[in-house]
């Protein structure tokens, strides 16, 4: 492992880019910088013995000691990411022979949660995916403008999740900011189904999330 890198990090980063989302593949590519901090803030990760500081910003929360972690992956060549720093990023195989070992070491409730935020947030647009984290985490946002640039997109952003079974509908109306009537009315008015999808099924992964989510918290930083 690099010098000066948080092991803690070091462990979420790997288990989250071997992690399978909503292809079912391992190592399915992270797509920016953005999610693969929304993804390790969402992840909960004081629930799984790290401990990373979050920091608040534009594209919402992110952790310093990932960020090194993820630079020192690069540079060993155990993480492949575009020359700019930006865009997909993917374990490459020596990389997938490192993650192994922190993916065998690491219990099943940490694998699951790590497949379940991948595989929510993985494809959702960077708009969809700040609409979604500012809504639950304001906390996230860096300030005032952030938020208020949030508010311009946030409806559109809940509507195209919703259609896409992304979200339940009482998650949808909330990132809208709309209570679940006024919501249902607007739905129709665009020629979404309401009920077209299996609820059932999405109040489980809600569920499932939330228990995820009630132990995150901003760092001091």
């Amino acid at each position: 492992m690099a010098a000066g890198v948080d092991d803690d990090a070091r462990r979420i980063l790997y288990v989250l880019l071997y992690a399978p989302g909503g292809t079912g593949r391992r190592n399915e590519p992270v797509p920016g910088n953005a999610w693969l901090h929304m993804e390790a803030f969402l992840l909960g990760t004081g629930a799984h013995g790290a401990r990373l500081r979050f920091r608040s910003g534009r594209s919402g929360a992110s952790s310093p000691e990932l960020a090194a972690a993820l630079g020192a992956g690069v540079r060993s060549g155990e993480i492949e990411q575009p020359a700019s720093g930006r865009g997909p990023m993917r374990l490459t195989e020596s990389g997938i022979r490192a993650a192994l070992s922190y993916w065998d070491g690491a219990g099943r409730q940490l694998r699951r949660d790590a497949a379940l935020v991948k595989e929510l947030l993985n494809d959702m647009a960077h708009s969809e995916m700040t609409a979604y984290m500012y809504s639950s985490f304001p906390g996230s946002a860096g300030g005032p403008g952030d938020l208020a640039a949030y508010e311009d997109y946030r409806q559109d952003a809940a509507y195209s999740l919703f259609r896409r079974d992304k979200l339940s509908l009482r998650k949808s109306a909330s990132v809208a900011g709309m209570g679940h009537d006024e919501f249902v009315e607007e739905l129709a008015r665009r020629g979404i189904p309401a009920y077209s999808m299996d609820q059932g099924d999405l109040d489980r992964s809600a569920a499932a999330l939330e228990r995820i989510c009630k132990i995150e918290r901003m760092g001091a930083s």
